[in-house]
C-alpha cells in the first residue's frame, strides 16, 4: 500500500511558509519526498525523508515513523516507529505525540502501557491533536 501525497499534500501557501524557513538543501529533499510520494514510490520516498529525519527535523521523523509503522517503503517495524515518534515527539510535534501514544496503548513495538499512552496522548490533545 502505497503512501499517497496525503501525508504532505498541504495547501501551496501553507508548504511555502514552512518550506521559507528550511535551507535550501532541505527545501530539495522535501520536494524529493513529496515527488516520490505522490508518484506511490515509498522506497524513494522512505530515502529521501532518512536524512532529514537524521538531522533532527520533527517532520520527518514522524515521517519515517509512519512508514516504520506501516511497512511504507521499508519493512514493517513498530520499534523503529516508536523511536522515530519519540524523537519528533520530544521536539513537540503533536501527531507524533499521538502516535507514540497509540503504540504504547497497543504494546507495538514498547511494552504496553496505558499510562505513558495517557501522557503522550495529553500531549497532543494538549496542542489540538
Amino acid at each position: 500500500m502505497a503512501l499517497s501525497g496525503g501525508f504532505v499534500g498541504t495547501s501551496p501557501a501553507r508548504g511555502q511558509a514552512v518550506a521559507s524557513n528550511r535551507s535550501a538543501e532541505e527545501r530539495k529533499q522535501f520536494k524529493a519526498c513529496r515527488a516520490a510520494l505522490y508518484k506511490k514510490d515509498d522506497k524513494a520516498a522512505y530515502r529521501h525523508w532518512i536524512p532529514l529525519a537524521e538531522n533532527d527535523n520533527a517532520y520527518a521523523q514522524f515521517m519515517v515513523g509512519i512508514m516504520s509503522e506501516g511497512g511504507h517503503g521499508v519493512s514493517q517495524d513498530y520499534a523503529v516507529a516508536a523511536g522515530w515518534y519519540r524523537k519528533a515527539a520530544e521536539q513537540g510535534k503533536a501527531s507524533a505525540q499521538w502516535g507514540l501514544g497509540l503504540l504504547f496503548e497497543r504494546g507495538d513495538g514498547v511494552p504496553q502501557d496505558c499510562a505513558t499512552a495517557a501522557n503522550w496522548y495529553r500531549k497532543a490533545a494538549d496542542q489540538g491533536q
